[in-house]
């Protein structure tokens, strides 16, 4: 399951407190949402070294 979820994921920009993250689609991008958004923006304070609130997983089609 977790490759085919986070295969084509792209983390994209921090800006403040959120994470960008783009999957390559839309079905996708609200599983990642739904069952990792607060596990990733925990990994993300941890390797970045600031506050992620919250990673904001959209399809590659609002990029």
């Amino acid at each position: 399951m977790f490759y085919r979820v986070f295969a084509g994921v792209r983390f994209a920009e921090v800006d403040g407190p959120l994470l960008y993250v783009y999957a390559k689609d839309e079905s996708i991008a609200a599983e990642i949402e739904e069952d990792f958004a607060l596990v990733i923006a925990d990994l993300a304070t941890e390797i970045l070294k600031q506050a992620i609130e919250v990673a904001v997983v959209l399809p590659k089609v609002f990029q």
